[in-house]
């Protein structure tokens, strides 16, 4: 026979205060197995909403008893459940990495009471029952089913007064109801039985002596939000039986602990939970706690705190200093190296300006530490030491969001023989560079089984150093969370030695394809994340027969599938292992990359489509591509043909005395054609005619000897067969002249058959969208002279430009002028 329990958690958002979640946590005990080990599955199941402002989230739990431990627990994910003694039992749940959800369920011989992060929560067992009995309930509440549990909030000064409710009663939630007096001395006179009570969030600024002293079992109470000061608390402490009390955002805020405050009220001894978060309390001195003789939680975060006065707190257990200002870490020993926190297991100092942990620490108890989004530059050797009973018991290690970049993690940062658990996500280390991240920083960590690593550069990482920084410093590692990490590639040797890893997170990367047999080597992996990559093709090959029937949950959803033929065995695979591919926190669908709006399970190919014999399939892409290479070279070639036969020429040995006996054997009419642009013939009449034809050279320019009764293109060849050397005149206008083309094409054949190189000048600075390709080649291979307005330049470009017709003048004396 299995025993059945339902824990009632009811858990209300302080920062917005108009959502109320319930949660029902049904736990079946099975009996107990041979070895004594625990198993846990957990589902969700969402109900309909209640009201406007809540909604229902029913988790239950399936879990193997095991009669090793007594009030014990045990943690696997974010959120940590301690359970009653009575139950003799204990209780492990895993979460995803994604859940904000973590609080912390406190345990006590008869209700548990927590608070986490600015929610609260109270729980108890209750026993099951099938309807709500009829006419019990209020009109204005509402009850669970085993009138326990009374929900009277959200009046908002209708309900003046708490209405007759079942005796049963045990729990009553009486917030956001505009009760800002308690006047009566009766008040609670219908709900004497109350062990719990909220009455948060009502502006209530007094309450008249003796109105608590009827709810002699009140063990919970809850008085966020009201317009309380230090003053008018003091009926807080008519309460003998009070063990867990909230006073979150008092208004005005309470302000500094006036000394010796708590010593006034020595009545009430059996308080163990106080939380004072976001009141402004500034320095806090623990000495001022000290009459709370059996406080084992103490919450004071978002209170500006800058320093911790630390004092002997010998029942404290869980020790809440997150978002305050804190720039060292609290002074943890005394001047005998003796602790003052002998059973603190619970230290929050996240969202601080810690910068470096102290050389001398004493938690000889703590199992959880969390100092993310502090101001962290490196991490020293043994920062984290089980030795010299530093952290002698430390389980659970938090360093993430580090407000600052975390430039070193030193060889031995995480040395500890009881750590369990590290998480560093969302600190940009470069855990390819030896000297952001020490291949030896998870070294001595012989229990570490869950390491956090999102969020992190893992780019480029060699196999060596992965294997060092996991396979061999940490032997023990079952959980590896490595998503955005930036990672975009893996081979077969990358995860090998890690075969104890259960659970591998790789999802959010950008890996392109993934190495057949990369994971072979993980015999116990169980689950395996890999959505969200740009993956386009699983085969069969990729993991091997043994390692697809091990896993339990594998993602690849988000990926970039090609769907062709390669898709189909995949496509299979899939449609045959629907829960594999499915599990809960999946939301994306698998989709073909190359077919937009195509789902990778409707995506429908022929067989006959796929027949072509690999081989075959090799050859026609193979000839495809060297077609397609050939006409690519033939394109090429084509394009530029001119700058190659002209380099060509260039090169020829025998290229100057061909032209010397061309030039000596033919009786020349020009000495220079001159190949210019209609709208550039002002230039060449105003300054290359007057200057060269001065020095005696004879010009062919084709506005004065042209013959007017013949064709351009005839004109062009003849006179080029009667001139020695040739000359372009290049500007914008001139590649916007069709004719020019076809005159530039005849001057570069006519120069290499005859071995000659032209003369290029270049009017101005001339845009590239205006030239076309054969003036780029032009003034690629052959020397240019540029002409502006600038006086050097100009004395320049004359003086190359007669240079260059020395040699046709060397029959006759030439003065250069400069």
């Amino acid at each position: 026979m299995t025993t059945r329990y339902t824990y009632t958690a009811v858990l209300f958002d302080s920062k917005k205060v108009t959502f109320l979640i319930v949660i029902v946590l049904t736990v079946k005990f099975s009996p107990v197995t041979e070895t004594g080990s625990a198993a846990t599955k957990l589902t969700k199941q969402n109900s309909n909403s209640r009201s406007s402002h809540s909604k229902d989230s029913v988790l239950k739990f399936t879990h193997t008893t095991s009669r090793t431990r007594r009030n014990s627990s045990k943690s696997l994910g974010e959120l940590r459940l301690f359970l009653t003694p009575s139950t003799n039992s204990e209780i492990s749940w895993i979460i995803s990495d994604q859940s904000k959800i973590s609080p912390n369920i406190l345990d006590e011989s008869k209700i548990s009471w927590a608070t986490l992060d600015g929610n609260r929560i109270f729980l108890d067992v209750l026993d099951r029952a099938e309807n709500k009995p009829e006419g019990l309930c209020p009109q204005e509440c509402k009850c669970d089913t085993n009138l326990t549990y009374a929900d009277c909030s959200q009046q908002f000064g209708r309900l003046k007064h708490i209405p007759q409710l079942p005796l049963s009663i045990r729990y009553l939630n009486f917030s956001f109801n505009n009760l800002t007096s308690i006047n009566d001395t009766h008040f609670f006179q219908n709900v004497t039985q109350l062990q719990g009570l909220d009455i948060s969030n009502n502006g209530l600024n007094y309450v008249k002596p003796g109105s608590f002293t009827a709810v002699t079992k009140l063990q919970g109470l809850f008085l966020s939000y009201n317009n309380l000061n230090y003053s008018s608390l003091a009926f807080v402490f008519e309460v003998p039986s009070l063990i867990f009390l909230e006073m979150i955002h008092l208004i005005p805020a309470l302000g500094p602990i006036p000394e010796g405050w708590f010593s006034q009220r020595r009545q009430i001894k059996a308080l163990e939970t106080l939380v004072l978060h976001d009141n402004s309390l500034g320095d806090v001195n623990l000495k001022v706690f000290r009459p709370l003789c059996k406080l084992k939680r103490l919450g004071v975060g978002y209170n500006e705190v800058y320093h911790l006065y630390s004092d002997y707190m010998p029942s404290l257990e869980h020790l809440i200093l997150h978002t305050n200002r804190l720039y060292d870490f609290p002074v943890t020993c005394d001047w005998h190296n003796k602790s003052f926190f002998p059973r603190l297991r619970e230290m929050y100092l996240n969202a601080n300006s810690i910068s470096s942990m102290k050389l001398t620490v004493c938690l000889p108890g703590l199992q959880f530490l969390d100092l993310s989004r502090n101001s962290f530059v490196e991490l020293l050797p043994w920062s984290f030491s089980s030795r010299n009973q530093r952290f002698p018991r430390l389980e659970w290690l938090r360093i993430r969001y580090n407000t600052v970049r975390l430039k070193k993690i030193h060889r031995f940062a995480f040395a500890s023989e009881s750590l369990q658990l590290v998480s560093l996500l969302e600190n940009q280390l470069n855990f390819s560079s030896e000297s952001t991240v020490h291949p030896d920083a998870f070294a001595g960590c012989p229990k570490l089984r869950i390491l956090q690593l999102q969020n992190n550069n893992f780019r480029g990482i060699s196999d060596e150093k992965f294997q060092h920084l996991f396979s061999r410093n940490v032997p023990s590692l079952q959980h590896l969370s490595l998503s955005y990490c930036q990672m975009s590639s893996i081979t077969t040797f990358t995860f090998n030695g890690l075969a104890n890893l259960t659970i591998l997170y790789l999802n959010q990367n950008a890996f392109l394809s993934i190495p057949n047999g990369a994971f072979d080597s993980l015999i116990s992996l169980k689950l395996l994340l890999l959505n969200d990559n740009l993956v386009s093709y699983i085969g069969s090959a990729t993991f091997n027969a043994r390692l697809r029937q091990q896993l339990d949950s594998l993602a690849l959803n988000g990926n970039m599938f090609t769907c062709d033929c390669n898709v189909l065995w995949f496509q299979a695979w899939l449609a045959s292992n629907y829960s594999l591919f499915h599990p809960p926190y999946v939301y994306s669908e698998y989709s073909c990359a190359n077919l937009p709006g195509i789902d990778l399970m409707h995506f429908y190919l022929a067989p006959q489509s796929c027949l072509l014999p690999h081989q075959d399939y090799i050859f026609v892409v193979v000839a495809l591509t060297l077609m397609f290479a050939a006409m690519t070279l033939a394109v090429t070639l084509y394009r530029y043909r001119w700058h190659i036969k002209l380099l060509l020429y260039e090169g020829s040995n025998g290229s100057v005395e061909r032209r010397r006996l061309y030039q000596e054997g033919a009786g020349w009419r020009y000495d220079l054609y001159v190949s210019y642009a209609d709208e550039d013939v002002m230039w060449v009449r105003q300054h290359l005619m007057p200057r060269l034809e001065a020095t005696g050279l004879r010009l062919c320019v084709r506005d004065r000897d042209f013959p007017p009764n013949k064709p351009e293109i005839h004109s062009i060849e003849r006179c080029l067969e009667a001139s020695k050397k040739m000359m372009f005149v290049f500007s914008a206008s001139y590649g916007r002249d069709e004719m020019k083309t076809f005159e530039v094409t005849l001057c570069l054949r006519h120069a290499l058959d005859h071995g000659d190189r032209p003369l290029v000048a270049c009017l101005y600075d001339i845009p590239s969208r205006d030239m076309t390709i054969d003036m780029m080649a032009v003034m690629k291979t052959c020397p240019y002279m540029l002409w502006n307005e600038d006086d050097d330049v100009i004395a320049s470009f004359w003086g190359r430009l007669l240079l260059s017709m020395s040699e046709v003048m060397s029959s006759r004396p030439v003065e250069i002028v400069s």
